[in-house]
């Protein structure tokens, strides 16, 4: 059972913090409500936020909130074209989120796109990546993957402590046991994220639209899953990812501070249901990689 002290498993994403972010979303949330949804996540027991130079003004939200001993986790952003120093680049980078962040480190700095490793720049970036730990700016180093065949690749050549990977009822890659063994050989923490596949399992209408409508026979078995066990679909996708004790953190993201509470209340119950959800899983790159979505959504 989850109980309070295991909310330190949890990291709060800040992708909504200061942009429409999500399926659902309709506005962003307003600066008040961010730095509330801050506070109470701190007084819940969450120490860990992540975020990105790349979601709006969330790091300077962040920032300002006055709270202390936050560890955060940022990444690095996709790296332009015709970058003159990689190394200086990836530097600035960090010094800016510090900068916006008001903080003297981070906890963990991770590569948005690393596939870039594989390229020509790959051992530059990754040597600043290492610098930066030695300087004690970053205390851990690590990649934000989509898909996880890449790790066997990354890993062989790299020295990472963390992986995100997306992690959730229809998307369950990183479950295989070929990628959690070369995790835990590598001793390679696992940061679950995009458990509710960016909003999109949690509303019936969703899968009404066009491009989704041929997954909806997937969407019905988790909504009968989630009532069968007295669940909502957020109810159920909480459970499913605090029954995996290989998942070392996971993020959550609201659009609420109301969303927030509900959340943290469910999970102090430790509801953790024991059924294999593995007959919900889905390989489409289609569903499961928001990537692959019409900008639209319909």
């Amino acid at each position: 059972m989850m109980s309070l002290k295991d909310t330190k498993k949890i990291i709060l994403g800040t992708a909504q913090l200061d942009q429409i972010y999500g399926i659902n979303s309709k506005e962003r949330i307003g600066n008040s409500e961010a730095k509330k949804i801050l506070k109470f996540s701190k007084e819940s027991g969450i120490d860990y936020i992540d975020t990105a130079p790349v979601y709006g003004n969330s790091e300077k939200i962040i920032g300002s909130s006055e709270l202390q001993d936050l560890k955060i986790i940022s990444k690095l952003p996709v790296i332009p074209r015709n970058t003159k120093s990689v190394k200086k680049w990836v530097l600035n980078q960090v010094l800016e989120s510090l900068s916006n962040l008001n903080k003297s480190s981070l906890d963990t700095l991770l590569l948005h796109d690393p596939k870039i490793l594989l390229k020509k720049e790959g051992k530059i970036i990754y040597e600043a990546m290492e610098s930066l730990k030695k300087e004690n700016k970053v205390k851990k180093i690590g990649i934000s993957i989509y898909a996880p065949n890449i790790l066997n690749q990354i890993i062989k050549k790299f020295d990472f402590e963390v992986v995100q990977a997306p992690l959730n009822i229809f998307d369950q890659r990183i479950l295989e046991r070929k990628y959690l063994d070369l995790l835990c050989e590598n001793n390679i923490q696992l940061h679950a994220r995009s458990i509710f596949l960016q909003g999109l399992i949690l509303r019936e209408q969703n899968f009404e639209k066009k491009y989704f409508s041929r997954w909806k026979e997937s969407f019905l078995a988790t909504k009968s899953l989630a009532s069968k066990h007295k669940l909502s679909i957020l109810e159920l996708c909480l459970s499913f990812i605090i029954s995996k004790k290989e998942v070392d953190k996971f993020l959550i993201g609201v659009d609420s501070l109301s969303e927030l509470k509900m959340i943290i209340s469910f999970l102090k119950k430790g509801h953790e249901i024991k059924e294999d959800m593995k007959h919900l899983s889905c390989s489409e790159e289609n569903l499961i990689n928001p990537t692959k979505w019409p900008k639209n959504n319909k």
